[in-house]
């Protein structure tokens, strides 16, 4: 597990009694529903990113691109990819920076 889950797993209950001033039995009953609501959203968005990016028309899209490893057949989300890896790292940094 990353460093950010764990830190933000641990502070989670904090910040649900403290700043949004839940009692611990809401925050308690939120954190239990947490994994169940975030899985049903995760399915969603996988299907939907899924359709978009079979539809997407670039040069790197193709059904064969996603088998093959050659570098003229990278996958159709190389581009989206490589703005969430610096996109994912800068919102776990604002997450604790209190802004």
């Amino acid at each position: 597990m990353s460093m950010f889950y764990i830190s933000g797993q641990s502070y989670l209950n904090t910040f649900y009694t403290d700043v949004l001033n839940l009692t611990p039995v809401w925050g308690g009953a939120f954190l239990a529903m947490l994994p169940i609501v975030s899985k049903i959203l995760d399915a969603i968005t996988n299907l939907v990113m899924g359709w978009i990016v079979d539809h997407t028309q670039s040069r790197h899209a193709g059904s064969a691109a996603i088998i093959s490893t050659r570098e003229e057949n990278r996958p159709a989300a190389v581009p989206a990819c490589t703005i969430e890896k610096p996109m994912s790292r800068i919102a776990g940094l604002f997450l604790f920076a209190g802004c």
